[in-house]
């Protein structure tokens, strides 16, 4: 599927940016192939929210990513969600679970788009 190989594409630009020291590029790449469904991609921009390291601080939207990471299977997530769950609210987890279903319609809109239907 076209749309498949243009999350890796902006997956693997994401892990040489990364590598080369530039996470706030590499963080837009990895957005752009989370939201084209790359589960991994998903879980590296939990992760970089969570740190604040290249990306402000949010525990927030790290939880809204990894949440989104998790339910497309990936590895880890739903343990980094348990551990930064006391962080949150009740109010800050369901906005953070609101996001998570907005966002995934959005990344089910883009694999329609890509095709044109």
């Amino acid at each position: 599927e076209y749309w498949q190989r243009f999350a890796k594409h902006h997956y693997v630009r994401a892990a040489d940016l990364l590598k080369a020291g530039n996470g706030f590029e590499a963080a837009k790449h990895f957005r752009r192939a989370a939201l084209f469904g790359h589960s991994k991609a998903m879980l590296y921009l939990g992760q970089m929210f969570l740190q604040g390291k290249d990306l402000p601080e949010s525990v927030f939207h790290a939880c809204c990513w990894l949440t989104l990471a998790d339910r497309a299977g990936e590895v880890g997530a739903e343990q980094i969600i348990n551990d930064l769950l006391h962080k949150l609210t009740a109010r800050e987890l369901n906005s953070a679970r609101q996001l998570a279903a907005e966002r995934f319609e959005q990344i089910c809109e883009a694999s329609f788009d890509v095709h044109g239907l």
